[in-house]
């Protein structure tokens, strides 16, 4: 039985968990995939890339649309072209992006805290930069205590390497851990350790 005394570390995902930015997500992939003359299919995205790093379903979506070469070496280079100018076209609509009303009380009623105070983790396969420019635009750096990006990691989800990484981080057991996340990848990430495990459903801003 969960006895929140008892837990020391809350992990949160960030897509989909700590913030709606499915729309934006999309909106900058199909304009970055659409210099490149390839039309991105709104449905094909939302149920085959979200919870999957950047290069995994980019390179699906290349190979798709018969864009990949027999040249390793280029074709990374076309897939970090193409995050490149996801990323900027993000960064610049974060106005499109919502908080989770949610975890984002449960974030502010933490730090708020006197006695019990947990520490807390972002745990994102996400890129850097959009992470970072995410927690300054909606000033939420001081909310965690640890924040590890797709960069920090060898494994992505749905490896639990990045959660291993927050366990040791604070040296807090599993069982003494909360991770919240909402994809079917991040949810079989968390599921293969021994923390508590808090899915997000689909939310509505309010």
């Amino acid at each position: 039985m969960l006895k929140y005394n008892n837990i020391k570390l809350l992990i949160f995902d960030m897509d989909g968990t700590l913030i709606d930015s499915a729309y934006l997500n999309y909106y900058s992939y199909y304009n970055a995939f659409k210099e490149f003359n390839i039309e991105l299919n709104k449905e094909y995205f939302y149920d085959k890339c979200f919870g999957l790093h950047y290069k995994v379903f980019t390179e699906n979506i290349l190979k798709l649309n018969d864009k990949l070469i027999n040249d390793d070496i280029k074709n990374n280079e076309l897939i970090e072209l193409i995050h490149n100018k996801k990323e900027k076209i993000y960064l610049e609509n974060l106005n499109l992006i919502s908080i989770h009303p949610f975890v984002f009380e449960t974030l502010i009623d933490n730090y708020n805290k006197k006695e019990n105070k947990k520490y807390t983790a972002l745990a994102t396969t996400a890129s850097p930069n959009g992470v970072y420019g995410i927690l300054k635009e909606f000033q939420l750096e001081k909310l965690f205590d640890l924040v590890l990006t797709g960069n920090d990691i060898e494994k992505k989800k749905p490896n639990p390497e990045i959660f291993f990484k927050c366990f040791n981080h604070f040296n807090v057991k599993e069982k003494e851990s909360i991770i919240f996340e909402d994809s079917e990848i991040g949810l079989k990430a968390a599921n293969q350790t021994n923390a508590w495990v808090i899915k997000i459903e689909k939310w509505v801003n309010i």
